[in-house]
């Protein structure tokens, strides 16, 4: 593993940019609760003078605030020794300053005991009502501080440990304390010298032969070195035959195997799902492969980051093994609290992991509270979870290996071409029928819509009438060549005309899921019609739409029977491209089967002599397709839109406060996304920001 040239060793001071201002003291709320705006009619005005910070702003603060939230206690995991950190807020009421609005800050509603049992400071005197209005006009002025307030440090992110990795002076070698000759020098020699040196020590002699290939071995593979090879070490007396054997060693796939078993470790990678079940992940094996490989691949780091988090959208599906890797509790519950208490684990287990695999940081100590020493708040280990908030365990389908989509293509167009011979063949149709080119009735379990490639944005499914109550839609899949770009994965969005409620097995997110069968279906909440709409992420060209009410073949209701299916690039310029229209009319004696019917009987006999060959070779052919189509699977999680995300008092999933924006840490250069930012969308946005070669965390980590 190395670092490419993208991820430098020496980077930016983290201070230079980020910290514009340090106020000593301010107290965030000690309670936390829910309330209703506070009544801002009785505030002080704001004073109609310009105030200057370091006359008449910090006085105040130090004299009130200081004793119980300066640099040696923050209450309610809050300090304002910077502007970020006065912005963000503590554990409640963030952010607590919103310059240029003072009436809406929260700094001051606690100051002017707007917040019932919150008044600041808690002991001793109020502020006055001069004093108040002078905090009003300094935020309303901007919350601005002269050039030295702006230039002191945060205390903690001035910490070594938030530093960048710098590079010290080699010291200079001595051989007579242990230094090598100056051709075999290298910087880790003249720092063991140095140190050899300071202690008064002198180096152990130096390793015969036996022992240095058998440390090598032991040490890189895990494993000692054969007999063989032994023998042929010692027996190479040619200049550099160490370096080679290194050089062997590090080629041998042993390598990366041993190494990757370190990783797989810190990222708590196993092949089951822990819990009492415990049941085996079967292709899980894929992701622990994909870290040999890259290990013995010599990877840049900073891609390695990347594709674990986001391997979706760089081609590398099988890393993001890394984001499912750990335990997820499989047995279901009708109690909400267990459900949204699992949900909650699994997305600490997310954070946690990335927190101390990428960053070494314990982030899971922010689920409850702010962080009592790193400077990690409890808001921002939401905003990092909602960074996850789309992310599922599961299996999922890999992309098919290049090279097939042509074939694909090749044989959809073949079988295609036979099923509209068919077409006037299928059980339902008459040779009077077929004399319209009608196809035939709606299918329970599938049916196929084709047309000529068309781009659009969006896709909107209109029924108008079903065989009974609302109608049922099993999966909706829409195919741009040998992909169906409807799937949530890849970013599609789904809404609809309503859905029908106090159903889970019916919600909205099961049209586009990937899952088959009743217990994964949209039901509109509209008796005989509704609609539902996908949008890509981004332009497709579609040719193709496949829908079902249950593709399982066992639920034999709700089914779309007279339906419009229209495709849209810009907003609100529909274009037809399917409908019912064209197809025989439904009725209870339609067929039913999984799987078209033909019938021959009726027909003249080279009609049933050409239908029957054209039905052999399209068995023939779907065969062909299926086998070429069948994807590997792998346990890499699944992606859905992601919902919202709120910050949790103590941790409690039934104690909902308020919404938390996507969003990274505030110790270097934070993100903060859309609240509908998409969910690859947010998983890029980490991986590029862990990965930058500007953060000082991930490369002193992987050093």
């Amino acid at each position: 593993m190395r670092f490419s040239h993208s991820m430098p060793t020496g980077f930016r001071s983290l201070c230079a940019t980020g910290i514009r201002l340090v106020v000593v003291g301010f107290l965030a709320a000690a309670g936390d609760r829910a309330s209703a705006a506070p009544d801002t009619s009785a505030l002080p005005p704001a004073s109609t003078r310009v105030v200057e910070f370091t006359k008449e702003v910090r006085p105040i603060l130090e004299r009130s605030c200081v004793s119980c939230h300066g640099p040696e206690k923050q209450k309610g995991g809050f300090r304002v020794d910077s502007l970020p950190a006065l912005i963000r807020g503590g554990e409640t009421h963030a952010p607590a300053v919103l310059p240029g609005k003072s009436a809406e800050s929260p700094l001051i509603h606690l100051v002017a005991g707007l917040i019932p049992d919150s008044r600041m400071p808690a002991k001793g005197d109020p502020l006055s009502p001069a004093e108040i209005g002078t905090l009003r006009a300094w935020i309303d002025q901007g919350a601005k501080a002269p050039e030295s307030a702006q230039a002191e440090e945060d205390p903690i992110r001035s910490h070594w440990a938030f530093r960048p990795v710098q590079a010290p002076p080699i010291p200079a070698s001595d051989s007579a304390t242990g230094g090598r000759s100056p051709a075999g020098s290298n910087p880790i020699d003249a720092f063991v010298a140095s140190r050899l040196k300071h202690d008064h020590l002198t180096p152990s002699p130096e390793a015969d032969r036996v022992t240095l290939i058998r440390r090598l071995f032991f040490v890189m593979l895990g494993m000692p070195p054969s007999p063989e090879e032994v023998a042929a070490f010692v027996s190479d007396r040619k200049p550099q035959a160490f370096e080679r054997l290194v050089d062997r060693v590090l080629e041998d796939p042993r390598y990366g195997e041993r190494w990757a078993r370190h990783w797989l470790d810190l990222v708590r990678f196993a092949e089951s799902n822990g819990f009492e079940t415990n049941r085996e992940r079967l292709s899980a094996w894929r992701f622990r492969d994909y870290v040999i490989a890259a290990f013995n691949q010599d990877k840049p780091f900073d891609r390695f980051v990347r594709e674990q988090i986001a391997g979706d959208a760089l081609g590398v599906d099988v890393a993001t093994g890394f984001l499912v890797g750990g335990p997820v509790d499989i047995v279901g519950s009708p109690d909400p609290t267990l459900t949204l208490q699992q949900r909650a684990d699994e997305l600490d287990d997310m954070v946690s992991t990335t927190g101390t695999a990428f960053l070494g940081l314990t982030l899971g100590c922010a689920r409850c509270h702010s962080h009592k020493f790193d400077p990690i708040s409890h808001r921002e280990y939401y905003s990092m979870a909602a960074l996850f908030a789309g992310v599922r365990h599961g299996e999922r389908a890999l992309p098919l290996p290049a090279g097939r989509d042509a074939e694909l293509k090749r044989l959809q167009t073949e079988i295609a071409g036979l099923e509209r011979q068919l077409a006037r063949f299928q059980e339902g149709a008459t040779p009077a029928a077929a004399a319209t080119r009608l196809r035939p009735p709606v299918d329970f379990a599938i049916n196929r819509e084709e047309f000529p490639a068309t781009e659009a944005r969006w896709i909107r499914f209109s029924i108008q009438a079903t065989s009974s109550a609302e109608p049922c839609l099993d999966e909706l899949e829409v195919w741009a060549g040998t992909n169906n770009v409807a799937l949530a994965s890849r970013g599609t969005r789904a809404t609809a005309s309503g859905t029908l409620p106090g159903f889970a097995a019916h919600a909205l997110e099961h049209i586009h899921d990937g899952k088959y069968g009743n217990n994964f279906s949209w039901i509109s909440n509209e008796s005989g019609g509704g609609w539902v709409q996908l949008e890509f992420a981004k332009p497709e060209r579609i040719e193709r739409v496949v829908w079902g009410r249950d593709r399982e073949g066992t639920y034999r209701d709700r089914l779309p029977t007279e339906y419009r299916i229209e495709v849209a690039s810009k907003t609100n310029e529909w274009r037809l491209v399917a409908s019912s229209a064209d197809r025989t009319p439904w009725s209870s004696g339609s067929t039913k089967s999984k799987a078209p019917v033909y019938r021959f009987e009726g027909w003249s006999k080279a009609e049933a002599d050409e239908g029957r060959r054209a039905l052999a070779s399209v068995e023939t052919l779907r065969e062909q397709r299926e086998t070429l189509a069948k994807s590997d699977m792998v346990y890499a999680g699944n992606f859905v839109a992601p919902g919202v995300t709120h910050r949790l008092h103590r941790g409690d999933p039934m104690s909902k406060r308020e919404p938390v924006a996507p969003g990274t840490l505030a110790i270097f250069r934070p993100l903060t996304l859309s609240t509908n930012a998409s969910e690859q969308e947010r998983r890029v946005a980490l991986a590029d920001w862990i990965a930058s070669p500007e953060n000082p965390l991930t490369a002193r980590v992987i050093v």
